[in-house]
């Protein structure tokens, strides 16, 4: 039994779609942003900061010296 020729052309359709959109998914990239509260409490001297993830710091909302 034949398959009209509209049900080939939305089959490639629909698998061409779906390979673009999982290109898409596989190379995009998303940023989030994060607000934490706390208490950092060094034992001596200035506490390191480390983040678990790496990101890019928009605003800074103190400056050297400020009481956080």
């Amino acid at each position: 039994m034949a398959v009209p020729m509209g049900w080939h052309v939305t089959g490639y359709l629909m698998a061409g779609i779906l390979i673009v959109v999982l290109i898409f998914l596989s190379i995009a990239s998303y940023s989030r942003i994060v607000t934490a509260t706390g208490i950092i409490q060094p034992d001596t001297g200035v506490a390191v900061v480390m983040p678990s993830r790496p990101g890019v710091i928009m605003k800074m909302m103190v400056a050297d010296g400020d009481q956080v």
